[in-house]
């Protein structure tokens, strides 16, 4: 992986959605974007390596959806920066009552979701940056 270059990891139930977002990170911003299908495989995939950001569905599967995926993952991973996106606007009051402030609504598009993800990753780059050298 080049220096600099982020890590996603995009949680969706649906393939084509998958498809579009990892086509527009991998060739827009030149980020590399791991991409499954429901909680277990997320799970899977966080075992491999670390993520930058957590994109995800709320809504995706019965037994674990994504505000649950999210907690877990930061359990594991603090500086791990979350954006759920969901298809009901009260999934969005859901996603702050669980401590995750930002989400995105569907339908949208690519460009919309560029700018938050760009926008979380910023923050916290934003905050690495006042953290002391180690």
């Amino acid at each position: 992986m080049v220096a600099g270059t982020k890590r996603i990891l995009v949680v969706e139930d649906s393939e084509s959605i998958l498809g579009f977002i990892k086509v527009y990170f991998t060739t827009i911003f030149d980020w590399e974007v791991v991409v499954a299908h429901n909680a277990a495989e997320a799970l899977q995939a966080f075992e491999v390596g670390r993520f930058d950001m957590l994109l995800a569905d709320i809504n995706l599967d019965p037994h674990i959806n994504g505000i649950e995926l999210a907690k877990r993952l930061r359990e594991q991973q603090k500086t791990l920066e979350v954006l759920l996106m969901g298809g009901d606007r009260r999934d969005s009051a859901t996603a702050k009552e669980a401590g995750f402030d930002d989400f995105l609504l569907k339908p949208f598009e690519l460009p919309t979701l560029g700018e938050a993800c760009a926008k979380v990753i910023g923050r916290a780059r934003g905050r690495d940056s006042h953290r002391p050298s180690q």
